[in-house]
């Protein structure tokens, strides 16, 4: 449980650090915010394993390493929700506002339908209402990483498995 709590809080960190850093480049909803996501959960995630794995002396079990991913995703997801609660709420409260209206020009620049701009702006101020915010914008970010995690972990057992 500690280690699931070390690499999950870990993991909210960085990508929220990450993620204050690209805003301040201009980056912060550009496909750089994945790619940092993706790049530092991949990264994580196999220095958790590789703990897990030292931890019980290579004796490396899937449904542990299950378990480890799922809350460390689980965790850091909360972390970062926590994170744009207090920047949404209380540092930058006009970045809402200010992203919805980018994304109107942008997609009104790519011709895209009205009634298609309207739900998408409105989904993404909807997704940062406080329960939603927790709830099931959390649950859209974290299936990917799940799915990410799945795969890293059960290739870390089969090539941990094929050393022995």
């Amino acid at each position: 449980m500690k280690l699931i709590f070390k690499w999950g809080i870990a993991l909210g960190i960085a990508v929220s650090l990450g993620t204050q850093i690209l805003t301040w480049l201009g980056l912060g909803l550009t496909n750089w915010f994945l790619i940092l996501t993706y790049v530092l959960l991949v990264f994580v995630l196999i220095f958790a394993l590789k703990e897990i794995s030292k931890i019980h002396a290579g004796n490396f079990k899937i449904m542990n390493g299950f378990l480890l991913i799922v809350g460390i995703i689980i965790i850091s997801r909360l972390v970062f929700q926590i994170y744009m609660f207090i920047h949404t709420r209380y540092i930058d409260v006009e970045w809402i506002d200010s992203v919805a209206e980018a994304w109107e020009v942008a997609l009104t620049s790519s011709n895209v339908a009205t009634v298609q701009i309207e739900n998408q702006v409105q989904n993404f101020r909807k997704s940062y209402e406080t329960v939603p915010m927790f709830t099931s914008a959390l649950l859209s970010y974290a299936i990917p990483q799940f799915i990410i995690g799945l795969i890293i972990t059960v290739v870390y057992y089969f090539v941990g498995n094929r050393k022995k």
